[in-house]
């Protein structure tokens, strides 16, 4: 029996909490809890939130009416060889996150041209 070895795999995705950064004008997101334990069966808690909310994608209907939504994007295409850039610390002043993707570009010397994922700001190159 041949054995293959496993591509490693990172989960990019960052904990929701409502102290963390979000994109200038967004809302943050509220946890509250509706129902707990022992007065119910189960803790529960509603999360309103913006759609662009910690990692996210966006879908071609985010910025084209009619477009295909979130719903259409094959599920391969969120796996693959990556460059993760952290830009949490871009926080929420005005044109800081696009100052400092423009560092890590640069830094890095990532081929933006050939970018084939934007996902919540994570640069992804094949």
């Amino acid at each position: 029996m041949e054995v293959t070895s496993v591509p490693r795999m990172y989960d990019v995705s960052l904990p929701i909490r409502e102290d963390m950064v979000v994109y200038p004008g967004n809302p943050s997101p509220r946890i509250r809890r509706y129902a707990s334990i022992p007065e119910k069966t189960t803790n529960e808690s509603t999360l309103p939130l913006g759609s662009h909310t910690g990692s996210h994608v966006d879908s071609p209907l985010h910025i084209r009416n009619g477009a295909p939504g979130v719903d259409s994007l094959p599920l391969e295409s969120f796996v693959g060889r990556c460059k993760v850039l952290d830009l949490t610390q871009a926080g929420e002043e005005p044109g800081r996150f696009s100052e400092l993707l423009e560092e890590y570009v640069a830094a890095l010397r990532l081929p933006l041209a050939g970018a084939q994922r934007n996902v919540a700001g994570f640069i992804a190159t094949g």
